[in-house]
């Protein structure tokens, strides 16, 4: 399985967005390598090594948990979870909904989760990320 192009391609669009902590998460996956990967029979677990000289982000532990993903043989779409802990990008979750993960994934699309107009909790899938949603989750904005 080639998984670096389609890591990369996941990782590309969770860090996709015009915020200054998006900014400074793709400078640091500029510095990252793949330590490890886990498969768990329904997605797999992408674990980073940064190099010493990346900047820290602050809040220094949150999750990015907008992205939805339409990847080839997952008829009911896929999530995608990054998790930074100590300042640092840490590992991505990438999980299918419903059914065991595929043996050679590609990504077809991507959109984010955002919420509906009309409601404080209901949410829909949207061709751009939620920025207020985001700062809300993130700092509690």
């Amino acid at each position: 399985m080639n998984t670096d192009t389609f890591e990369n391609s996941v990782m590309k669009a969770i860090l996709d967005g015009d915020h200054p902590l998006l900014d400074q998460l793709r400078k640091q996956y500029k510095l990252a390598t793949i330590s490890h990967t886990e498969s768990s029979g329904v997605g797999l677990f992408v674990h980073f090594a940064l190099d010493e000289s990346a900047e820290k982000v602050i809040p220094e532990h949150f999750v990015l948990k907008d992205l939805h993903l339409e990847i080839s043989d997952v008829e009911s779409g896929a999530g995608a979870i990054l998790f930074v802990r100590n300042g640092w990008i840490d590992f991505l979750e990438i999980h299918t909904y419903v059914g065991n993960w595929p043996d050679d994934p590609h990504l077809r699309s991507y959109k984010y989760w955002r919420l509906k107009a009309s409601s404080k909790n209901e949410e829909e899938l949207s061709d751009t990320r939620d920025l207020v949603k985001l700062e809300t989750e993130l700092f509690g904005i």
